[in-house]
């Protein structure tokens, strides 16, 4: 059983690892994905946020860590003013 689990820890840690040097490499994150916009603050990385129809990832975002690194889109065209807006910074 100690073989499966440590088995089960090792993969959780290569995908950490290649989740952060994903994030960290990348000129422009943009993420629908709850752990990405938390991978990406931890790391101190600017990045844009799709938020889903429900609102999870904008509600987490408003309630613990509301930053100058996030920036919430609610649709594609917002997305690509915002987007526009980084290339000329």
């Amino acid at each position: 059983m100690n073989a499966r689990l440590d088995a089960y820890h090792d993969r959780a840690d290569e995908r950490l690892s290649a989740g952060l040097a994903m994030l960290t490499n990348a000129r422009v994150i943009v993420s629908d994905r709850l752990h990405a916009h938390i991978l990406s603050e931890v790391c101190g990385r600017r990045h844009y946020v799709l938020d889903n129809s429900y609102g999870k990832v904008s509600s987490y975002i408003d309630t613990w860590v509301a930053s100058e690194l996030t920036t919430v889109v609610h649709s594609l065209s917002q997305l690509r003013e915002c987007l526009n807006e980084h290339k000329s910074d």
